[in-house]
């Protein structure tokens, strides 16, 4: 949408939407954003429909309003039969009117792995139960401690041999404290059994 539009066009449109304490403002507008947080994206999403309007084609519009409406039904604490039938009509919409964005030169086909893993929410919705209970917090908490982290200790040359390194004695030192702790725990347990 941004490549359609123009990022200019696009934080313009941001700049000028009006202040409400339920959503965040974005004075600057988004193209200067390099990394998003989880937090920015999802309030990006609470105005982008409203943001785009206008400043894009309306069946571009209507694309980006039905994979939004996709994401916010999809992520509904429980869902019926009902709501699986409405969610594949917002999935069907997006498909209708994807064409567009080819059209304006953003896609040559729409072969992406993302886009293609929603035409089977319903039926893991139908086998698994709702979504809600999937993030990415925890990966990206492992991705932090064990990349990250593993990087800053390196001295950035050879670098994923260093991390390797790193990371398989971050493992034996827990694993080590792990069995001091438990050691401790059974002198403590035959401290208490001899004391009765």
């Amino acid at each position: 949408c941004t490549a359609i539009a123009t990022d200019e066009e696009i934080d313009i449109h941001f700049e000028r939407l009006l202040r409400h304490p339920a959503l965040h403002h974005f004075k600057s507008g988004v193209s200067h954003l390099s990394q998003w947080s989880g937090t920015e994206a999802k309030e990006v999403e609470k105005v982008f429909v409203g943001v785009i309007y206008g400043a894009l084609p309306s069946e571009a519009v209507q694309a980006t309003r039905a994979i939004m409406d996709f994401i916010y039904v999809s992520q509904y604490k429980t869902l019926s039969q009902s709501s699986l039938h409405i969610l594949k009509n917002h999935l069907d919409d997006f498909h209708k009117h994807k064409h567009i964005f080819s059209e304006y030169g953003q896609h040559s086909d729409f072969n992406i792995p993302t886009l293609h893993m929603l035409s089977h929410y319903m039926e893991l919705i139908a086998l698994l139960g709702t979504p809600d209970g999937y993030n990415t917090e925890s990966p990206e908490h492992l991705h932090i401690d064990f990349a990250k982290k593993g990087y800053r200790a390196s001295n950035k040359c050879q670098y994923i041999k260093q991390m390797t390194t790193w990371l398989t004695r971050k493992e034996k030192c827990h694993l080590f404290s792990s069995y001091l702790e438990w050691i401790s725990s059974l002198e403590t347990t035959q401290e208490r059994q001899a004391n009765y």
